[in-house]
């Protein structure tokens, strides 16, 4: 059977979450939502107003104020604007410099410094606002990204080298994506020398605020940026650091808040709670943060932790330049998305580099800029924790971190680290015949097919991956499997027993299986099975004439090697190709919220079908997710869940599930299910091209079914047939 069925286990308790995500957000810290609601509910006044209940809003706000100075080192709270955070002071830093110079070059009709200069590895937000900007005002600089070494620090020489032409340059304190501190006294140097003196320097001290020491009245710098959000603060609420004598133009203009440099009605619960998180930082006595030994202890434990469980970790930045927070790293091997899905499945939260960009197929371009390898940088993890963490919630976090990296390495997942015959979860072991699909660390696609009598065939064309591969294949016990490469012609002696081949006109070559085994039951003829290297080899086949595969009725089409195709698979109907005739399927929404799912399952049985991989699977239970959040939330019946069957289906065994049941005439209601809901809603898609099956996709996946209740309406799709 492809599907690994379990019987529902007893309700057991949901596992434990750890956020290693800090550098994205952090949670509010309960002093901070203290502060927040003290302002709500007993500060409630409008600072600008002139009565007493207004004087307490303003006596809160400035006490505030006077604790980001104290924090930064600032000259005089007056130099700190309060303001939605940093990607607006961003705007306005840049803003201010820009209007400053299109000042000079209307008056003198040139520029004595024309250049813009920002670190190559900078926010994206930094470059796009000076782009911006100086298009908008016509401002005639030119913009140059610093660039920076291996280690990620920024070129002096450079900075030196270009500096008596450069009006601003822009900077990070702490980089986001790898914790890379930068040389922030050596470029103050240069910036009080003769060349530098007319050169604004603006600073992003987002990632610095709590985990280095800041004082930015000696450093030099003009602006700098901080937001709260970062340190346990709400979101939404930030300020911005401006030099007494540094040129500021508002952006915001009306009622004259933060003295005429940032109107609109303050946010004074952001700032009161922001200034609560500020104090709390300066007490040096009563410490609610990890002092920097602490936070040190942390990170070699974590470090310890992740070399013991992947031999092939390497660092993507050099950590004695960087903060004890951030730990970025790639795993030879194994793709970031997988070590994501590994460590979500145990309730560790981390990402794959920028959480601004994580949703990006492309690489890292911090990493991109220090010049590391393709595959770190479209791999690379960042786990970072915060000042407010704490040593147990690391303790929690290295633990986790070893049931992922036994999860990978039962899975045959981690290179150089084979896992011994008893330990190799059932999905993966020899006796599971059929299709499987294996990715390289790139995204390259190929197919391993075992047949009856466990020989074994590996279909590829991915030269760079096929060592990568072989890894896996003896892993799994399969180091004599055949390699069958579509940029060849085969001898058919090499071919696996009814299989054929044939050359597109591209010259790429394409296998299918012509006599394929008939499930039971099957009518329609054989299940003919395709593997292309690309998509287009593949349509320039189906619009030609060969007899060869057209004797049947189905074809499950394969792409190898495209790490770029959007799905792996497609389900077609050759019968369709030919007369026209539709695939079948239902016609009704094919997403479905947790809530519309709860109701659906009161009446009707489904079978629900987990497509994570198996080292997923491995340690978070669907069934006991269903079971614990679902069904008793919303039905109010503990009993209903056994009515449902639950079933174990990887992605990548998808397209054996498929075959088993071409042509099969009973009807089957499946629920796919997956760790955000898009595989899931993948597989659903396909499934319903099987005659008979109805099949749906959870909406959100896990992570909407863990979703905490929060008072607000629950999402809604409208479900054809279904009335709330």
């Amino acid at each position: 059977m492809t599907s690994d069925r379990r019987r529902t286990s007893s309700s057991v308790p949901l596992q434990t979450t750890v956020y290693l995500d800090c550098n994205a957000t952090t949670h509010t810290h309960p002093i901070a939502l203290q502060a927040a609601r003290e302002a709500m509910e007993l500060c409630y006044g409008n600072p600008s107003s002139t009565h007493i209940t207004g004087l307490h809003a303003k006596s809160f706000l400035e006490s505030a104020r006077e604790a980001a100075a104290q924090a930064v080192g600032a000259g005089s709270a007056d130099e700190i604007i309060f303001n939605s955070g940093a990607t607006e002071g961003i705007q306005s830093s840049i803003f201010s410099v820009l209007i400053e110079l299109l000042s000079e070059f209307r008056e003198h009709g040139r520029l004595r410094r024309w250049k813009v200069l920002y670190g190559s590895t900078e926010h994206k937000a930094v470059p796009a606002a000076i782009e911006h900007w100086a298009e908008l005002l016509r401002v005639p600089v030119a913009v140059e990204a610093i660039p920076v070494d291996e280690k990620g620090i920024a070129d002096l020489e450079f900075i030196s080298g270009h500096l008596p032409q450069t009006a601003l340059i822009c900077t990070m304190a702490v980089n986001n994506e790898t914790g890379v501190i930068q040389p922030l006294e050596k470029l103050s140097a240069l910036l009080k020398t003769s060349a530098g003196s007319d050169c604004r320097w603006f600073v992003d001290g987002v990632q610095a605020l709590g985990k280095i020491q800041l004082n930015l009245k000696t450093l030099g710098a003009h602006y700098a940026c901080f937001s709260g959000h970062k340190l346990n603060a709400p979101k939404g609420i930030g300020f911005l650091w401006v030099r007494a004598d540094a040129p500021y133009t508002a952006m915001i203009v009306g009622g004259g808040q933060e003295r005429g440099k940032r109107s609109g009605t303050e946010n004074l619960p952001g700032a009161a709670a922001f200034g609560r998180i500020l104090r709390a930082l300066n007490d040096k006595e009563h410490r609610i943060f990890l002092s920097h030994d602490q936070l040190e202890n942390c990170r070699q434990k974590l470090i310890r932790t992740l070399t013991q469980c992947f031999p092939t970790l390497v660092w993507n930045a050099d950590l004695q330049h960087c903060v004890a927070t951030t730990l970025n790293f790639s795993v030879e091997g194994i793709s970031g998305r997988e070590l994501m899905n590994a460590f979500d499945a145990t309730g560790v939260r981390v990402s794959g580099g920028s959480a601004c960009s994580s949703g990006k197929s492309t690489g890292s371009h911090v990493l991109t800029a220090m010049n590391l390898p393709k595959w770190r940088t479209q791999n690379a993890i960042r786990l970072s924790f915060g000042p407010a963490s704490s040593e147990a919630e690391i303790n929690t976090a290295c633990e986790a971190i070893r049931k992922a990296g036994e999860a990978l390495r039962a899975s045959c997942m981690v290179p150089h680290l084979p896992a011994r015959a008893d330990q190799i979860a059932d999905s993966v072991k020899l006796d599971n015949q059929g299709i499987s699909e294996l990715r390289s660390s790139d995204g390259t696609r190929a197919w391993l097919i075992i047949s009856a009598n466990k020989d074994s065939y590996l279909i590829a064309d991915c030269e760079g991956a096929l060592t990568e591969l072989s890894n896996k294949l003896a892993c799994r016990g399969l180091s004599n499997a055949r390699i069958l490469r579509l940029d060849s012609r085969l001898p058919q002696s090499s071919l696996p027993q009814g299989w054929s081949q044939l050359e597109s006109n591209s010259g790429a070559s394409l296998l299918f299986e012509s006599h394929g085994a008939h499930p039971a039951g099957q009518t329609q003829g054989p299940t003919l099975i395709l593997f292309s290297p690309v998509r287009e080899c593949l349509d320039e086949l189906l619009h030609g004439n060969h007899s060869e595969i057209f004797s049947g009725k189905t074809l499950l089409a394969c792409y190898a090697c495209e790490p770029t195709a959007l799905t792996a698979y497609e389900f077609k109907s050759l019968h369709a190709a030919v007369s026209g005739a539709s695939a079948s399927g239902s016609d009704s929404q094919i997403e479905c919220t947790k809530e519309e799912l709860a109701n659906r399952l009161r009446n009707q049985h489904f079978t629900v079908l987990d497509v994570r991989e198996p080292f997923e699977t491995a340690t978070s239970h669907l069934d006991d997710i269903l079971k614990g959040l679902l069904i008793p939330d919303r039905t109010g019946n503990d009993n209903s869940v056994e009515q449902l069957s639950f079933g174990v289906v990887p992605l990548s065994r998808l397209p054996q599930f498929i075959i088993e049941r071409l042509g099969s005439d009973r009807h089957e209601k499946i629920l796919c299910v997956c760790r955000s809901g898009q595989r899931s809603l993948q597989a659903a898609e396909l499934l319903r091209k099987i005659k008979g099956c109805d099949a749906y996709s959870l909406k959100g996946g896990i992570a909407d079914l863990l979703a905490p209740s929060v008072s607000l309406p629950p999402r809604s799709v409208h479900i054809a047939g279904y009335e709330k």
